[in-house]
């Protein structure tokens, strides 16, 4: 930690949003999502060796979240991470140079998938640039309106794959 927060400083990084910022998010008791698909487990697989798993727990309503074989842990709370809206983002990316650096393309217009409550459905989502916020639509151009909470947001390139229980 002491370490991130020293290249922060030495980088020269943002750290307080600008008051410009406008959240695009739209949250409410009623989410287009109630009317979903059933999903109590999904798995974004990134690699061989790197696959982020969700398990809904429906009596507290939210997505455990698991990496590695073994439960994501808070290391605040030693407890296990779990957020109430999950977005997985479709996105285009490449490797760069044969290493382990990625490319993804995070702006423009493209495609997902939206989990909240046990549900889910297909969503679009767009952004014009890198310092403005995702804007969040359903199949049908409305604005998307997620369930009150936290929200874990997956940007799956093309060599990405999900796999929906």
């Amino acid at each position: 930690g002491e370490k991130l927060v020293e290249a922060v400083k030495f980088k020269g990084y943002k750290t307080q949003i600008d008051h410009k910022f406008k959240n695009t998010l739209k949250f409410g008791e009623k989410s287009q999502v109630l009317d979903g698909q059933d999903v109590k487990e999904l798995s974004a697989i990134f690699s061989d060796y790197k696959r982020t798993s969700f398990t809904y727990d429906a009596q507290k309503q939210t997505y455990l979240i698991s990496q590695f074989k073994g439960p994501q842990i808070d290391g605040n709370t030693s407890e296990q991470n779990s957020k109430q809206n999950i977005i997985f983002l479709d996105v285009n990316g490449q490797k760069i140079d044969n290493s382990k650096l990625l490319s993804l393309t995070t702006t423009g217009d493209g495609t997902g998938k939206y989990f909240s409550r046990g549900k889910s459905i297909d969503i679009k989502w767009s952004r014009s640039e890198g310092a403005n916020s995702f804007k969040f639509f359903t199949t049908d151009n409305q604005e998307l309106i997620m369930m009150p909470g936290k929200i874990y947001v997956c940007v799956l390139p093309q060599w990405s794959s999900i796999d929906i229980k």
